[in-house]
């Protein structure tokens, strides 16, 4: 698996600079992917259900506020970035799950809003499934972090090279990458499902 510098070198190295040490040594491409790095992490971890940025977790209430158009509020993880699935704690049932190929979400069940960091629902106990900041590159599926290593290159590349061919290998590149990254985790969710199913019908 890849460092986050060793990440970042590769997309510099994609649009022919230098590598760097350290994202604070003070050289412009340095400062440039310092300025965009955590906010194209969050933006690719959001796009997808990636297993190794992914995690269910139940609730914790907020106490002491009751809004007038719901009955319970729950804090959502400091990490928090997407939800994959909402599951409503005391009936085991899935409250609403999120469809990434169609951006929407398929709602089975309760009526819900997040606002401010919170979800507000009409159930005394939520779980949640969701994807989270997940900023150790070390766990980074390999092709993910290709990906992500293209991504920052066609980020970055208007402000510290002017050659629109790299910039477009880049965009090209991510594309490809991604693509291949997203295969493979809709892969291992399916091979997954199966197994839940064969252990399901064997009990």
């Amino acid at each position: 698996m890849s460092s986050k510098i060793e990440i970042i070198n590769m997309a510099l190295r994609r649009l022919g600079e230098q590598p760097i040490v350290s994202l604070t040594e003070g050289s412009e491409p340095a400062n440039v992917v310092s300025d965009v790095y955590d906010l194209v992490l969050d933006n690719e971890l959001r796009a997808w259900s990636w297993p190794f940025a992914t995690t269910t977790q139940t609730l914790a209430q907020v106490s002491g506020e009751t809004p007038p158009d719901f009955g319970y509020v729950f804090q959502l993880p400091a990490s928090y970035l997407q939800v994959v699935k909402l599951i409503d704690t005391n009936t085991s049932s899935t409250i609403a799950e999120w469809d990434y190929s169609r951006r929407i979400f398929s709602v089975h069940d309760l009526e819900w809003e997040i606002r401010e960091g919170k979800i507000y629902i009409n159930t005394s106990a939520l779980t949640l499934k969701y994807t989270y900041r997940q900023t150790d590159t070390e766990k980074f599926d390999p092709t993910f972090a290709l990906a992500f290593s293209r991504r920052l290159a066609w980020e970055v590349a208007s402000s510290i090279t002017d050659r629109e061919d790299l910039l477009q290998a880049a965009r090209d590149e991510y594309l490809l990458y991604i693509n291949q990254a997203r295969g493979n985790s809709g892969a291992e969710a399916r091979r997954r499902l199966e197994i839940s199913r064969e252990y399901v019908r064997a009990r």
